[in-house]
């Protein structure tokens, strides 16, 4: 049997999705519990759903609706994979004279340094 599609939505409370079967009604998929959810976006195949708030991104099985992962942070952005594999997050930093931080990268080469002074 198929399963039902459904729709997923985002308040300023909740994260929530509706089946596409009568009787149509909301369910939570996370509640007031879980604050700041910022964004969220489905993989390109359709297998997750991922939520960012000020604390942790969360990543949730479209099957059943279950954590799959969570990770500790306050990230900026987040992108699965075209196959559904890899996800990516960003997370913006502050580069202060207490916490200095350098990278470099050498484009004909394929090495990245990185110093700490």
């Amino acid at each position: 049997m198929a399963s039902v599609p459904n729709i997923a939505g985002l308040t300023n409370r909740n994260l929530f999705r509706i089946g596409f079967q009568e009787p149509y009604k909301e369910v939570a998929v996370r509640d007031e519990a879980t604050t700041n959810i910022r964004s969220f976006i489905f993989s390109p195949k359709g297998t997750y759903i991922a939520f960012r708030t000020d604390k942790k991104a969360e990543i949730l099985k479209c099957a059943d609706w279950s954590v799959a992962a969570s990770i500790e942070g306050n990230y900026k952005e987040m992108f699965f994979s075209p196959l559904d594999n890899y996800f990516i997050v960003w997370e913006m930093f502050a580069l202060t004279k207490e916490n200095p931080q350098c990278f470099g990268w050498v484009p004909d080469t394929k090495y990245l340094a990185s110093c700490e002074a």
